[in-house]
């Protein structure tokens, strides 16, 4: 199965990315920064046999926004 969990890069996100990791589900993490996603990734268990492909970091946040 294919999983795309967002705001995963750490808390009940993480946790459930690793879960679905354990049971061979490919998963995909989002972040607002990469580093995030570096952090979540150094923290994954059995690295080893996992391909980890950083796709995009795109962050748009508040633009637009006008407080009425």
């Amino acid at each position: 199965m294919k999983v795309v969990i967002t705001g995963s890069s750490k808390g009940i996100g993480l946790a459930f990315a690793k879960e679905f990791l354990k049971h061979g589900d490919e998963v995909v993490i989002s972040s607002r920064t990469s580093s995030a996603i570096d952090a979540a990734v150094k923290d994954m268990p059995s690295m080893d046999d996992w391909d980890v492909t950083e796709v995009a970091t795109i962050c748009i946040v508040g633009m637009g926004y006008k407080k009425l």
